[in-house]
């Protein structure tokens, strides 16, 4: 399952509950990426060229991804996705491997204010940030997000300003119905 939104949504807080609650499931955060623990160094030195570490980060996480399908763990990806291309890039390379894997995206429709709110909050406790500039990319491309969804997959729009238990719930039911 992926969870998508503004950076500040509440994506990993949710993926977070969702996984205590069902067991049996497989993180994959960029934003908990420890990128100086030996696993991400060791993929680091094996990329050749200038890869920003973003890409690598994701080819972490894609790494991730698949060892816990391997493990047959259920997969939640919380990420704001700014390019259509990458999700469809992504799911396209675990179907490779998985061909019977489910995919359902799950939307966090916040508005901007609130969103950009929340990570000066995180910011201010010591959690990660971005600056204006990324902040307005993000919202630029999640508006462009929501209108090119190019692949068929299960879609489920929420607007997070609830209690994130609840959403976990709300999330949870939408998974057993598909």
């Amino acid at each position: 399952m992926v969870i998508r939104g503004l950076p500040g949504s509440g994506k990993s807080t949710v993926a977070k509950i969702i996984a205590s609650k069902l067991g049996n499931v497989g993180i994959v955060d960029p934003d908990e990426v420890d990128v100086k623990s030996d696993e991400f160094l060791e993929l680091r030195r094996s990329v050749t060229g200038e890869i920003p570490d973003r890409t690598v980060i994701y080819r972490f996480d894609l790494r991730n991804a698949k060892q816990y399908l391997t493990e047959n763990k259920m997969v939640i990806w919380p990420q704001p996705w700014t390019k259509v291309w990458g999700i469809e890039k992504a799911v396209r390379s675990l179907k490779s491997e998985f061909p019977d894997l489910e995919v359902n995206v799950v939307q966090f429709d916040l508005p901007p204010e609130h969103a950009n709110e929340r990570v000066m909050q995180r910011a201010a406790s010591g959690g990660h940030t971005f600056n204006e500039k990324s902040m307005q990319d993000f919202i630029l491309a999640n508006e462009e997000w929501q209108n090119n969804l190019g692949f068929e997959i299960p879609y489920f729009h929420l607007t997070p300003i609830d209690n994130p238990e609840d959403l976990a719930d709300q999330i949870i039911t939408f998974l057993k119905r598909q």
